[in-house]
């Protein structure tokens, strides 16, 4: 990641979001940009408070900042270009807001929220923000360690997922670490027999030639990139299955990788990823944390 001048990272106060205020301090070290930390304090709350005798909006807020202020020193101290920022609304619409009022390049945010009833999924704000956000976004595993160990970068050759590709070569120089392409080839032939049971009542196929065309164009996408970094190694791997995101969730399970960068198609969300996996669902399943990467011309009316 280079080239960013503002990072805005939302705080909720859960672990997650520690890890997530983690991560992002360490990428706005690499670029000398500023570090936005916001809290939204919700609308709902602040309604239900004021029904209390002797409510003070000024006072509540200034605890709250406070108490963000003392979260954002425990977990990465103080220093230039730190903004701790409290906001009060809808967490979706004020962290997207926010984003948009000071021109961020990246939200960062733990990919589990604080109040969410299964741990295994990936949270509700989270999950708009990556399909809605105008900005690219890095969900953070509570349990992610820094640096990043292994990245997988996943390919489909759209022009999205070369971004995401420069992208996660950009962190792996950064962090020295392993680095992979990975291509899904997502046959309807196979998935037809994996979904109907046809798989007896079929011809025999032989896919040899169409992973053998992939892999090569994986590669050479690949050598684009080692050419200009001599040092940098990149695995490159073409999986065939008849789900993607099965396949490469699997994959990043076997890896043990610790980061998946993958790219979004469409101005209107994440219509599809992959050959045709969705990105929400790949959010809920992969065991690490995950860069989504938006198109330059990406854009989603939330109002």
């Amino acid at each position: 990641m280079k080239d960013l001048k503002t990072i805005v990272v939302g705080i909720d106060f859960s672990d997650s979001s520690g890890r997530a205020l983690a991560e992002a301090a360490r990428i706005a070290n690499w670029n000398d940009a500023e570090l936005v930390c916001l809290h939204v304090f919700e609308q709902k709350i602040m309604d239900d408070l004021g029904h209390y005798r002797g409510f003070n909006r000024d006072a509540v807020l200034d605890a709250s900042m406070h108490r963000l202020e003392a979260f954002v020193a425990a977990s990465i101290g103080t220093g230039h270009g730190l903004r701790p920022r409290i906001s009060v609304g809808h967490p979706f619409k004020e962290l997207v807001r926010v984003v948009e009022e000071v021109k961020a390049d990246l939200l960062v945010m733990g990919s589990r929220g604080h109040q969410q009833e299964d741990p295994s999924k990936t949270g509700t704000i989270a999950t708009r923000c990556v399909r809605m956000a105008p900005v690219d976004v890095l969900l953070v595993r509570r349990d992610q360690e820094e640096p990043f160990r292994r990245i997988v970068a996943c390919i489909d050759f759209s022009e999205n997922s070369i971004k995401a590709a420069r992208e996660a070569v950009a962190i792996a120089v950064q962090d020295k670490s392993a680095l992979d392409f990975v291509s899904i080839y997502e046959s309807s032939i196979l998935a037809a027999a994996d979904i109907g049971g046809l798989g007896p009542a079929l011809p025999p196929m032989d896919s040899t030639d169409v992973v053998r065309s992939l892999d090569k164009e994986l590669e050479e996408l690949a050598e684009t990139f080692t050419k200009e970094m001599p040092g940098l190694h990149i695995a490159c791997r073409v999986i065939e299955r008849a789900g993607a995101t099965r396949g490469l969730v699997d994959y990043l399970n076997d890896e043990g990788a610790d980061l998946a960068v993958l790219g979004t198609r469409g101005r209107t969300g994440l219509k599809s990823l992959l050959l045709g996996t969705t990105a929400e669902r790949l959010m809920h399943e992969a065991p690490c944390s995950a860069l989504v990467v938006k198109p330059t011309d990406f854009h989603y009316n939330i109002h």
